[in-house]
Order: structure tokens, then C-alpha cells, then sequence
């Protein structure tokens, strides 16, 4: 089975935050997360990132689930210009919106992180393939 999705166009700001100054095209989905029988309010848009390893969140997701952070395991993630940040692994059920697709997987919250991130390891790893077709401006999720 596969769903396609198209590329979300996102706006890149000056270093003012006030001009646009090109549009990127993006993979962007829509999940809801679920922990403890406690199912996210609200989609959340995530970015699915090939060159992200692990799934990497926002701590506000966590929290708005009741997850204590804290009371995950520590990771330190290095990131661009070797800046880092300390996350802690929680498992939670992903619910993949337009599909019938879900599953639990490992996902770290960050207090720094602002971007949620579908990496390799806990996202790709549950589809056969994950197809970017650049030219026709969508991906596809085989499952």
C-alpha cells in the first residue's frame, strides 16, 4: 500500500524575520502522537528528514501528553557547527494522518529542539520505502 503527499512550500526569512526571501519546498506530514492512552490534541506538522537519525521532537509535544521528560533516557545530539543539545527518549504510538498507518516507536524530546524531525531509525525503519520525487513535487510512504 502507498500514499503520496506533496511538498510543502516554506517561506525562508532574511536574518530580520520580516522579508522572504525564497521558498523551499518541503516533506512535511501531519501525525498525531499517543502515550499513556493520551492522544495529541492537535496534528502536529513534522519535517520527514533523510538526514536526521532519530525522530527528535519539541518538549512542548511531551509535555501536552503528560510524559515527565526528565524521566526518559539522556541523549546528546551534535548537530550543524558541532552545536548540541540533550534530549530523553520516550515511547509513544505515531498515528500517520491520511493513512490507516501507525505504530510505536522511540522519539526524543528536546527543551532546544524546534522543528519536530522523522528520522531514519523510527520512522523510515516502518515503511518498505520512502520515495522523494523531486520532479512531480511530492513523496510517497510505501507500506
Amino acid at each position: 500500500m502507498l500514499n503520496s503527499f506533496k511538498f510543502t512550500d516554506e517561506p525562508t526569512l532574511d536574518s530580520t524575520k520580516k522579508k522572504v526571501i525564497r521558498f523551499v519546498s518541503r516533506a512535511l506530514i501531519r501525525i498525531k502522537l499517543e502515550y499513556g492512552g493520551n492522544l495529541s490534541p492537535y496534528p502536529i506538522t513534522c519535517l520527514i528528514d533523510s538526514g536526521c537519525d532519530f525522530n527528535l521532537f519539541p518538549a512542548s509535544w511531551a509535555k501536552s501528553l503528560g510524559i515527565i521528560i526528565e524521566d526518559g533516557t539522556p541523549v546528546k545530539y551534535i548537530g550543524i557547527g558541532k552545536s548540541d543539545l540533550i534530549a530523553y527518549s520516550h515511547f509513544v504510538k505515531i498515528h500517520v494522518e491520511d493513512t490507516n498507518m501507525s505504530f510505536t516507536t522511540k522519539v526524543d524530546f528536546s527543551e532546544k529542539q524546534q522543528t519536530p524531525l522523522l528520522g531514519r531509525s523510527g520512522f523510515f525503519s516502518y515503511f518498505k520505502k520512502i520515495i522523494f520525487d523531486e520532479e512531480n513535487n511530492q513523496f510517497t510512504l510505501v507500506f
